[in-house]
């Protein structure tokens, strides 16, 4: 992927509740990938992404399929959604060495869905990494699918954020 300089990744949304979000997941059913659901820290948290989405270059259209799940929640599901603490759709954005600069615009109408649904925008960007005489990307290097690696790293970064040791998700 090297040869792709920095590109988009994935869309995750990131939910973190005093409350587990067990139903909330549920809800979403197969319609989602679960990358987390459980305690994060003294917190609850679920990650998940798009089922299917794997690498498409479509942030938008990711974004809009997460705003139309969490509207097409019935109310006593859309209560575990409506109490959470944070809702955050996180825009994954993988660097790579030498690229020069990458550009990723929301458009002002998703934006609007976003925010329509009471969420946040975040943006993660995951540094290259050096690996031996050339430079790889960390799922290069591992030979492991993007995601996976990936879903290391997401765990590291939001642990950051929340100021919660990874240990402890």
């Amino acid at each position: 992927m090297d040869d792709e300089g920095t590109h988009f990744l994935n869309v995750d949304l990131e939910v973190f509740s005093r409350a587990p979000l067990d139903g909330l997941v549920a809800a979403f059913g197969k319609k989602v990938r679960v990358l987390h659901v459980g305690k994060w820290g003294r917190r609850y948290a679920a990650q998940l992404e798009v089922s299917g989405s794997g690498y498409q270059p479509h942030a938008e259209r990711l974004i809009h399929r997460f705003v139309t799940m969490v509207r097409a929640l019935p109310s006593s599901k859309r209560r575990f959604w409506n109490v959470a603490q944070s809702r955050e759709f996180n825009l994954g954005i993988e660097a790579t060495v030498g690229s020069k600069a990458f550009e990723l615009k929301p458009q002002p109408k998703t934006l609007e869905a976003i925010v329509s649904v009471d969420g946040t925008v975040a943006v993660t960007v995951y540094a290259a990494e050096r690996v031996g005489a050339n430079s790889k990307t960390m799922h290069q290097a591992e030979g492991a699918p993007p995601n996976k690696a990936m879903s290391r790293r997401r765990v590291r970064a939001a642990a950051h954020r929340l100021d919660v040791s990874p240990s402890h998700v």
